[in-house]
């Protein structure tokens, strides 16, 4: 019993460091809200950031909570990033927002190892790879989305409200509301009402 107790405490005074790292760590200065933050999440660049007072980051029931990190980025200063009110993002998320916008509706469940991106951030052709001078485009995720794990959503995406995107999904082409999507590229299976 003293053995459990004392583990717990360790742990939470563990966490604890690990969150004030991160936070001394990052270097976003455009963080709008105050968020529960339950694992350590670094804030970065020139963007706005603006989450609701009533998103939880990080879960320490679900693998991956003592060993990573949440990584949120708006990195250009007209790049912004949105998370709505009431949403659970589990942990490893990566949220890299280059030039545009990401906005994730309120409501929204997700799994861990979420990556959400607006650009590919290198160019395709072999003398341009190196260059950041790409193509982005906005991701909009609506409200009420449940994503499972390990689910990367690319640039241009809209994923409709209510619906769900299976794990491993690799969502390249906008979801329709009320549905089921799944694969690489993501497809939709059928409606969250069948």
């Amino acid at each position: 019993m003293l053995r459990r107790v004392l583990a717990k405490l360790i742990l939470k005074y563990f966490q604890c460091i690990r969150i004030f790292i991160s936070k001394a760590l990052s270097t976003n200065n455009n963080l709008i809200g105050k968020p529960n933050i339950l694992q350590p999440v670094i804030f970065e660049g020139l963007g706005k950031i603006v989450i609701d007072d009533t998103v939880t980051l990080g879960y320490p029931t679900s693998p991956l909570f003592y060993d990573t990190s949440i990584y949120i980025e708006a990195r250009g200063k007209d790049s912004s990033i949105k998370i709505g009110k009431n949403s659970y993002i589990n942990n490893g998320a990566r949220i890299v927002c280059d030039k545009t916008s990401i906005t994730l509706g309120s409501d929204l469940f997700a799994g861990i190892n979420l990556e959400i991106m607006d650009s590919n951030f290198h160019g395709i052709h072999p003398d341009k790879r190196r260059e950041n001078d790409t193509n982005c485009l906005p991701v909009v995720i609506e409200n009420n989305v449940f994503i499972g794990n390990n689910v990367r959503v690319l640039k241009g995406v809209t994923i409709g409200k209510n619906s769900v995107i299976a794990n491993s999904s690799v969502v390249v082409k906008s979801i329709p509301p009320d549905s089921i999507a799944g694969g690489n590229p993501a497809k939709v299976i059928k409606t969250v009402y069948e």
